[in-house]
């Protein structure tokens, strides 16, 4: 030992205590590690010192470590080293970056994409959600992209994927944050009322009693209440506009609220109602009968793309005196950024306009018509002709759509202005007619956009005596301003109001020690002066019908309401209100209304509800009746529901009936049923008179008849059912019919049904959906999309009229900058519109044991799908799906029929399967442009076969069909007939390699012209796989493809190439995915493409993206 301990870095030199030696070399030494023996290895026992020359070690370190480098101590003067982590690696995992108390999910890509035809397009994204504790008081939830995307979640589901919301959202118990997407909402006043969609900051800070809120933030859109009549036999759509009429708006997802009398819907196709945000149209599902008398409001939000708009807002609550005095107030600001506009530039000459126009919006306006600029041979291209004329004997000049015409050196750009205050109507995208003075809907002006400012403050007191007792008082004064260039009109900005209500509810009255049952009261003031300014609705939806008012402009109102609720006991409950309207001196309404309804077996709803007013020059008495009785008998529910108006308007100087009186009564017996405890059926009849002004007097109009059925299954697991069928007729008496007036029948029925049978040999599916509604005719356009992201590419002006017409575009894999569009035109016609689809499964496995019977290696799934929108007048015929009146070229607007049939015979084996498939499609779409009628089949066979464990083998023998006949563009019309043999073998010798060839062959035929176009087909492709277990995989990939036609000169469709060349074609292709960590996944891929003779085409793109 002592021989060891010479041959280490310690010297005797100096007698100095071992205690002491220990305290200087403890980093060198190990504690009790050292003995001393002679060199014979005879032991020498332990002396009081020794003397030891040693240097001292020293540790070197660097300034600095990387991040979970490690830092190791060596011990090298044992015999064996040791060592010792003074610093552990920390592990890089989702844990360690968010903590072990948030949830998380998504995901992070970066990638490029460059091409020897294209720029280079580097592509990102980030879509993470978190949501947990941050600490023991703050909570997180969050949702955070950087992709923005424009398109509108679909408005067919009750609840919206709104893809692009993006926030953060902090709670804590005295305080909230969100900073993003939010939806902004004050409801607590009865004068100010604010709901929004918005993009910024909002927080919330409580302290006591006391709370404070802040947003801030960018408005989505702008509010607006829309209010119209149903049209028979009509669910839709219905067009939404915006405050002046504009068409060309976009509604912002998730913000409307569809009321059909007076009653809020829900969203989605197995719901109320479906809404296209895009295009601003609502229609009504089957469960919603639409008719003339249906009563439908609308509010929402819009864009129109003007300005961008800003909002903020602040508010305050707080009680005190042990919350006996409550005060609120709020401060509101929306305005648009008039030096922000979006969609379009603002010139002096523009803004001069909005300077001297004031709050008059006609004033606003600047000509649309605008000569063509010459080209670079100094020829000008416009789109119309100018015309002079005489109209009335007056001189008159409109413009005639005539592009491709020598005198056609004008562009017009148009503005919507209501039915019968313009001269032109749209036909369709870009293209107007002249259709009369004062007999069209637009008219060649531009309306320069009005940048307006909104605000209001609002201030509320309440004192609480207890707690069936209060009085609140709320006063507000809004300012708006139409016009933030112009200072004209600026005097009626200001407006002011205020309202005071006092409150009495008692639970349990009690009289004498005996309860008497609840009852409340309620007295309320409210006075709005003229010029006083609304964000969102303040009354109630049916507000205006309750009182028969009119929206008259720049009229105060005075308001008194009192209520008198009274419940006896739990099931019986009494509500009466008076109230009385004042605005101005043109309107006057007294309402009196009155309801008893009991809630127990014997069901009763009794409602009178009267109004007494004065209009102008015009005296009204209005009575409103309805009454609902019905019994529960367990499992029978039989009741009728009675309706009954009269609306009695007289002029006053002479007295005679107004056009706008009405009469109705209905007549409804109904029953609910339950049958074989799973299955729930409601039955309706409804009998109703209408009435309308006739010589002076209310005579019956028309006699309508609706019958309903709703059927509905419950508790069971084989079938799920629901059924919907509503049936409407409307006949008008002969006088009307003599008007011009004309009888007409509406048919809903909506049903979805799945069977199991069998314990799952029979899987079946059937959806059947029809219903009557206005369609309109579509048009094809063209759009532009990023370079390679399209389906088309343009050809150019082929013909030199300056228009880009359909015949002008090609079908193109690669290299495509356009997609096409279906965009309805405003030419709408009164169809029905039927929906259907049957699908079956039998599974045979379930049926026989498979050792015992071939059969039970048999699986067959059927399906067959109708769709027809068409003006046929006979609905039976449609309704019934007497297939002989489907797709006619006189009545179907679009239409399409599939039917497709698979057998598969041992489809789950691993050794050989096979499957045998039939499916064959017609189509008719009448476009504004023409017809296109289309017919498909197909009929083919695949088997795949295990040769040996190694190889396997899929072969597909296929015959098609592809027939296209269009009317406006030739090279889309094509008769294809095709034959293919494909045979793909896969090699598979080692885990992680496959070894795989394709061999297809084939005869393409186009017989559309008298000349029949031929193309043999034969394409043979090589691939190799590499497989890294678990982590990736490489696939390396050669094709080459020949086409040879056998007829020249004919124009060969796209669909016949499927993007190929004639003559070879050499595909190179290399596809690499790489798992980088247990979170992290890498991909590259690489195409190079020589097609004919032309140069090779070489596109890579690299992907690395990590998950969360």
């Amino acid at each position: 030992m002592i021989e060891r301990l010479l041959k280490s870095k310690f010297n005797f030199k100096n007698w100095i205590s071992l205690k002491k030696l220990f305290l200087l070399i403890i980093l060198q030494l190990i504690p009790h590690s050292i003995s001393f023996s002679q060199v014979d290895s005879t032991n020498i026992s332990n002396p009081d010192s020794v003397i030891i020359e040693y240097d001292g070690n020293k540790l070197k370190f660097k300034k600095s470590y990387k991040r979970r480098e490690k830092l190791i101590l060596n011990y090298t003067q044992l015999s064996e080293d040791q060592k010792e982590k003074l610093l552990k690696p920390i592990v890089l995992n989702d844990k360690a970056i968010f903590g072990e108390r948030l949830k998380k999910s998504g995901n992070l890509i970066r990638g490029i994409t460059v091409g020897s035809n294209r720029d280079l397009n580097v592509n990102s994204g980030l879509r993470l959600q978190l949501s947990g504790k941050l600490s023991d008081d703050i909570d997180i939830v969050a949702s955070i992209t950087d992709e923005s995307t424009p398109i509108q979640p679909e408005g067919n589901t009750e609840t919206l994927d709104e893809l692009d919301k993006v926030f953060i959202q902090i709670n804590h118990p005295n305080a909230n944050a969100v900073l993003g997407d939010y939806d902004y909402s004050l409801n607590e006043y009865s004068l100010l009322r604010v709901n929004k969609k918005l993009q910024g900051l909002t927080g919330v800070i409580r302290i006591g009693d006391n709370k404070a809120n802040v947003s801030i933030g960018g408005a989505k859109g702008k509010y607006i209440l829309q209010k119209f009549s149903g049209i028979d036999a009509n669910q839709g759509p219905y067009k939404l506009t915006g405050a002046n009429s504009e068409n060309n708006i976009i509604i912002i997802a998730g913000s409307e609220k569809v009321y059909l009398d007076g009653i809020l819907m829900v969203r989605g196709e197995a719901n109320d109602y479906i809404i296209d945000y895009s295009s601003a149209e609502i229609i009504f599902t089957p469960k919603r009968m639409i008719n003339s008398a249906s009563r439908i409001s609308v509010e929402y939000e819009y864009t129109d793309r003007s300005y961008q708009r800003n909002f903020y807002s602040a508010t305050y609550e707080g009680s005190f005196l042990d919350n006996t005095i409550r005060l609120q107030l709020s401060v509101v600001r929306e305005s648009d950024d008039k030096d922000n506009p979006l969609d379009f530039l603002l010139s002096e000459k523009d803004r001069k306009i909005l300077e001297n126009a004031g709050d008059n919006r006609e004033l606003s306006s600047t000509s649309g018509v605008s000569i063509a600029e010459p080209d670079s041979l100094g020829i000008r291209n416009g789109s119309y002709i100018k015309i002079d004329s005489l109209i009335n004997n007056s001189e008159y000049t409109f413009y005639r759509y005539q592009p491709g015409a020598f005198n056609a050196i004008y562009n017009l750009k148009f503005s919507y202005v209501g039915f019968g205050k313009g001269d032109y109507n749209k036909e369709s995208i870009g293209k107007y007619i002249f259709n009369g003075e004062k007999k069209g809907s637009y008219t060649p002006i531009i309306y320069l956009p009005l940048p307006e400012q909104k605000q209001a403050a609002v201030f509320r007191i309440g004192y609480t005596a207890n707690k069936d007792f209060n009085i609140n008082l709320e006063l507000s004064g809004s300012d708006y301003d139409k016009n933030l260039f112009s200072k004209v009109d600026n005097g009626d900005n200001f407006g002011h109001s205020y309202k005071a209500s006092l409150n009495f509810r008692k639970d349990t009255l009690l009289i004498s020690d005996k309860n008497y049952g609840a009852i409340a009261f309620s007295l309320n003031h409210r006075f709005i002066n003229k010029n006083y300014t609304y964000f969102d609705r303040i009354n109630d939806i049916e507000f205006d019908r309750a009182y028969n008012l009119q929206d008259l402009k720049n009229n105060e109102e005075k308001m008194t309401e009192i209520k008198l609720d009274y419940s006896p006991f739990k099931e019986l409950t009494i509500n009466n209100l008076y109230g009385q309207i004042d605005r101005g001196n043109s309107i006057n309404s007294k309402r009196f209304y009155s309801s008893i309804t009991n809630q127990s077996k014997l069901y009763l709803n009794l409602i009178t509800d009267y109004n007494k007013s004065t209009i102008i020059e015009k005296d009204s008495r209005w009575l409103k009746q309805n009454g609902i009785v019905s019994y529960d008998f367990e499992k029978i529910k039989p009741g009728i529901d009675i309706l009954y108006e009269n609306k009695n308007e007289r002029d006053i100087l002479t007295d005679t009936l107004l056009f706008t009186s009405l009469k109705y009564e209905e007549f409804s017996p109904f029953v609910e049923l339950v049958l074989f405890d799973f299955l729930s059926l409601t039955a309706r009849s409804s009998f109703r008179n209408e009435y309308s002004p006739l010589k002076n007097k209310l005579e019956k109009q028309s006699e309508i008849t609706t019958n309903s059925i709703q059927l509905n299954t419950v508790k069971s697991s084989q079938i799920n059912s629901t059924l919907n069928v509503t049936l409407r007729e409307k006949k008008y008496k002969d006088y009307y019919l003599d008007k011009g007036f004309s009888n007409n029948k509406s048919v809903l029925i909506y049903s979805q049904n799945k069977v199991n049978l069998l314990n799952g040999f029979s899987e079946n599916d059937l959806y059947y959906q029809t219903s009557t509604e206005l369609t309109s005719k579509y048009e094809r356009i063209f759009v532009k999309v990023p370079y390679g992201t399209g389906n088309y590419i343009y050809l150019g002006d082929l013909n030199n009229n300056g228009i880009s017409e359909e015949n002008e575009f090609e079908l193109n894999y690669y290299e495509g900058e356009y997609i096409l569009v279906d965009y309805p035109t405003n030419q709408y016609t009164p169809t029905i519109n039927l929906k259907t689809n049957l699908r079956f499964r039998l599974n045979f496995d379930k049926l026989f044991p498979r050792s015992n019977s071939f059969l039970a290696n048999i699986n067959t799934e059927t399906s067959w799908r109708i769709e027809e929108n068409t003006t046929h007048s006979n609905l039976s015929d449609i309704y019934l799906v007497k297939l002989n009146h489907f797709l006619n070229d006189s009545t179907t607007l679009s239409g399409n029929q599939i039917i497709q049939n698979d057998i598969y015979l041992y489809k789950n084996s691993s050794k050989a399967s096979f499957r045998f498939r039939f499916i064959e499609r017609r189509q008719l779409n009448n476009y504004n442009t023409g017809a296109e009628r289309g017919f498909g089949s197909e009929k083919g066979i695949r088997i795949r076969l295990n040769l040996i464990k190694e190889i396997n083998n899929q072969t597909d023998i296929v015959f098609t069909n592809d027939n296209l006949i269009s009317q406006n563009s030739i090279n889309r019309a094509r008769q294809l007939s095709n034959q293919e043999l494909t045979t793909d073998f896969s090699y598979k010798p080692v885990s992680f390699l496959e070894v795989g060839f394709k061999i297809k062959v084939g005869e393409n035929k186009d017989s559309y012209y008298l000349t029949p176009t031929t193309i043999d087909l034969n394409s043979f492709s090589l691939r190799n796989t590499f497989f890294f277990t678990g982590i990736g995989r490489l696939r390396i990939e050669l094709e080459r493809t020949e086409l040879v036609a056998k007829t020249n000169g004919n124009l060969i469709p796209f669909e016949m190439t499927k993007g190929n060349y004639i003559g070879k074609n050499y595909y190179f292709r290399i596809n690499f995915d790489y798992r980088l960590g247990n979170n992290l996944q890498s991909l590259i891929n690489y195409d190079a493409r020589l097609q004919g003779t032309n140069k090779i085409i070489h596109t890579l793109k690299a992907e690395a993206r990590a998950f969360f």
